[in-house]
């Protein structure tokens, strides 16, 4: 038997342990570096005997794995749930809650910036899909991989730092505001530090391996990229319908696309590639009139058309200029001598009518459209002829006519261009197109080949093309670059239209009438509308911008009408400047479009002599020259030298 005195000794031992045990536990629950409450995903957690306290390592490294391990249920957690919970009283504990606090906000913060990083990840996926360059793709898949590596353990040792900043002890109410600070300098860190990617599951028990990184965006760019192609191959996206406000004209313009085009970017984008930089200097060339040769009354009747060969300085045509009239003639002239070689009589092209406009359909043969009366009787006179050019001296040339039997148009032609679309594939076989349009509205599209080239062509097919113009069309112009026709009318459109898919990618409206477009000989991707306007007749058009952000600059010259249709203006092949005939009096303007007043009128102009009471009509750069050969409405032709005088600067009064 033992002594009663035993007993009462460990009972009495026994209690003030059970006591004690529970102050422990009451004062744990206030302690910064308590675990949280076990929940049912946690494993049973098992007290082993002397296990209450603990070192303050322990304790250190306990905290570090609850503030980085649980960074996902503290991000998906609401601030209610913290809110909700009673603060603790005493200082250390309030330090716990801003420190769990802090580690909440800089989690937050990582996931506001995670966020902003797939938002531009998706920006620069379309940016990659439209062409158009919004964001830097990173610059290679090691780096993108290093960062990601690198995130966990930068994230890692911040929190550290900040446990370390923090006393193990019970401060001292002095001690307070250093860990405050302490705590606000690290927090500060964190904001301004680069942004670190969130923990994706909750650590349990011992470390785990941080997940793998994902693939490199740049793989990710590349299918994409193949995949966009193989779609474009196809050819199977339909119109896209976009309105852009024209800030210009004061109304909604509409335009429809296939698809954003790769040309297409920003305005200053556009400009640095352009070629030609538009109003960018304080300077421009000035043309001195050195000599002028006039040939007076050289037209029966005023003139129509006035252009050059395309032969590039080869051949027998090299220096073969065209002109023709409203009675129905056509004169073919040297330019080099300046002498009139052959004329061709109205009886031997068209008796009853005259040549509205030409074109060269290759480089020796000319396409002439006519113009008859709507008379179902005069119908045999809407037809398309071709004058092939056989052989030039400096006094005749022999030559052939044809004349095509069919006859789409329902109207009168009103103009004529080429299309090169290249030739047919065959050994041995020229091949010639080009597209003509009337005031009947519509558009036909001309193919016709030969074998050889003593040969007539045989017509190898006629069609309409889908554009729908409300009025008669006016002018036409083919961007060989990139496979595109424009057509302009006087119902103030202008269509572009792609040969290779056969359908309209983009239309604009503008506020006048559309007498002429066109092409830059220096760059490929401007080109100038004439308008049917009294100012600023002169719009220059960047087909990489759509609609009428396109409209990059516009200039021209005061005058009480609109201009008209038959004023044609030309473009050196130095592409910026710009040559155009007055509609009142006996004058050609110039304009250098990379001036920047360029806007505010004429840069310079040449008064034109003994064509006094006239009207200049048409303006032709010879190539390779400085000549420049004008028509005027007094049935004159002159010819005009001039000497170069780079950047000068303008003195306006």
């Amino acid at each position: 038997m033992l002594p009663r005195s035993l007993f009462s000794a460990s009972s009495l031992k026994y209690g003030q342990s059970s006591e004690g045990h529970s102050d422990t536990e009451s004062h744990s629950s206030n302690m910064p570096y308590a675990r949280r409450p076990t929940t049912h995903d946690d494993p049973p957690q098992i007290r082993r005997p002397g296990a209450s306290a603990k070192s303050p390592m322990t304790i250190d490294s306990e905290n570090e794995q609850y503030i980085s391990g649980d960074s996902v249920s503290l991000v998906g957690s609401s601030d209610d749930d913290d809110d909700g919970n009673s603060i603790p009283s005493n200082l250390q504990g309030l330090m716990h809650h801003l420190s769990r606090l802090q580690a909440k906000q800089t989690l937050y913060i990582e996931k506001t910036q995670e966020i902003s990083r797939q938002m531009q990840d998706t920006s620069a996926k379309i940016a990659e899909l439209t062409g158009m360059s919004l964001h830097q793709r990173p610059s290679s898949s090691s780096s993108s991989s290093r960062r990601t590596d690198a995130r966990p353990l930068k994230h890692k040792k911040a929190v550290s730092q900040q446990q370390q900043q923090q006393p193990r002890a019970l401060p001292t109410p002095s001690a307070a505001p250093s860990s405050s600070s302490s705590s606000s300098t690290t927090a500060t860190m964190n904001q301004s530090s680069p942004w670190k990617r969130p923990q994706l599951a909750k650590r349990t028990g011992g470390s785990q391996p941080l997940p793998a990184p994902k693939a490199p965006r740049n793989d990710y760019y590349q299918q994409e990229r193949q995949v966009q192609h193989r779609r474009s191959s196809r050819d199977m996206i339909q119109p896209k319908t976009s309105t852009v406000p024209s800030a210009r004209h004061g109304r909604i313009i509409k335009s429809e696309s296939l698809s954003p085009s790769p040309e297409s970017t920003s305005p200053s984008a556009a400009e640095e590639q352009s070629g030609i930089k538009l109003r960018s200097r304080d300077t421009c060339d000035l043309y001195l009139h050195r000599n002028q040769d006039v040939n007076s009354g050289v037209f029966g009747k005023k003139p129509r058309s006035l252009i050059y060969n395309i032969a590039d300085g080869q051949g027998e045509l090299k220096d073969l200029m065209v002109t023709t009239t409203l009675k129905g003639d056509m004169q073919l002239w040297n330019a080099s001598t300046r002498k009139l070689i052959k004329t061709i009589g109205q009886e031997s092209i068209y008796p009853d009518s005259w040549i509205e406009e030409i074109c060269w359909a290759t480089k020796n043969t000319l396409a002439l459209c006519n113009v008859r009366a709507s008379t179902p009787s005069e119908k045999e006179n809407a037809t398309v002829s071709l004058l092939h050019v056989d052989s030039v001296s400096n006094t005749d040339v022999k030559y052939r006519l044809q004349h095509l039997e069919e006859s789409p148009h329902t109207k009168p032609i009103v103009t004529i261009a080429p299309v090169d679309l290249g030739a047919t594939g065959s050994a041995g076989v020229e091949r010639a197109t080009f597209v003509t349009g009337g005031s009947d509205k519509a558009v036909y599209f001309w193919d016709i080949i030969r074998d050889s080239p003593d040969e007539d062509f045989a017509l190898s097919d006629v069609s309409k093309l889908n554009i729908n113009h409300t009025n008669y069309i006016q002018t036409f112009c083919y961007d060989q670059t990139h496979r595109k026709l424009f057509t302009g009318g006087a119902d103030c459109k202008m269509f572009t239209y792609d040969m290779i898919s056969q359908r309209v990618s983009t239309e604009m409206k503008i506020s006048c009438r559309i007498n002429h477009i066109l092409g830059n000989a220096a760059d490929p991707n401007l080109y100038m509308l004439l308008t049917a306007n009294t100012s600023n007749q002169f719009n220059m058009y960047d087909q990489r911008m759509p609609g009428m952000r396109g409209i990059v600059l516009d200039f021209g010259y005061k005058v009480p009408e609109n201009l008209s249709r038959y004023i044609r203006p030309d473009w050196h092949q130095n592409g910026y400047m710009v040559a155009c005939g007055s509609q009142t009096e006996s004058k050609v303007h110039f304009w250098d479009i990379r001036y920047s007043g360029v806007d505010r009128g004429p840069c310079f102009s040449f008064n034109i002599p003994n064509t006094s009471q006239s009207r200049i009509l048409a303006s032709l750069f010879i190539p390779n020259q400085n000549t420049l050969v004008t028509t005027s409405s007094t049935r004159n032709l002159g010819w005009i030298d001039y000497s170069i005088q780079h950047d000068s600067r303008i003195h306006t009064l």
